[in-house]
């Protein structure tokens, strides 16, 4: 789940539920790997080229309150995406992650559904609120997203790799 009061759970409940919650990061339910990356370093020893782009999340990079989970794994991510740029940049391989803000996506409709509790006075509250706090004023659109990540796939980033690319409208500028 990705809300998690870090006081509300036991030690062992939070091993298993990260543990739980990295697995199903990085594994699709047939226990093949979903990550591109993981897939690269278990199936694919010999590859020359290419280019692969995780998905994390700005959680990842500073956390969130009762999110300790979710931030956890998108951290994690970043990790990966960094250290498994290292050990395949030699084989021409490039990856990178993407760091996603606040979009306009089922995630964040399910929030404010969620948070608001049927309520839309309180629904388009919310919305204006999480605006307010991003420099651009706006939710982002997934297609800024996805523009960001066909830059990373193309020639224009052929010296990028290992790079987090937080796509945020400004939000976490000022904490990074």
């Amino acid at each position: 789940s990705r809300s998690c009061s870090l006081r509300s759970i036991s030690a062992i409940a939070f091993a298993n539920c990260l543990g739980l919650a990295a697995k199903s990061s990085l594994t699709r339910a047939s226990g093949t790997p979903a990550s591109a990356s993981v897939l690269i370093l278990t199936r694919f020893q010999n590859v020359r080229g290419g280019v692969i782009v995780n998905v994390s999340s700005v959680t990842g990079l500073a956390g969130s309150p009762t999110g300790a989970l979710y931030s956890a794994v998108k951290a994690g991510i970043l990790t990966l995406t960094k250290s498994a740029a290292i050990e395949y940049a030699g084989h021409g391989v490039r990856i990178n992650a993407l760091v996603p803000g606040a979009f306009r996506t089922p995630m964040l409709e399910w929030g404010y559904d969620r948070a608001a509790r049927g309520d839309e006075d309180t629904r388009k509250m919310l919305e204006e609120h999480i605006a307010s706090t991003i420099p651009l004023g706006r939710i982002g659109d997934p297609f800024e997203a996805a523009e960001a990540v066909v830059w990373l796939c193309s020639d224009a980033s052929s010296y990028v790799t290992g790079h987090s690319m937080v796509v945020d409208g400004g939000a976490s500028a000022a904490v990074r």
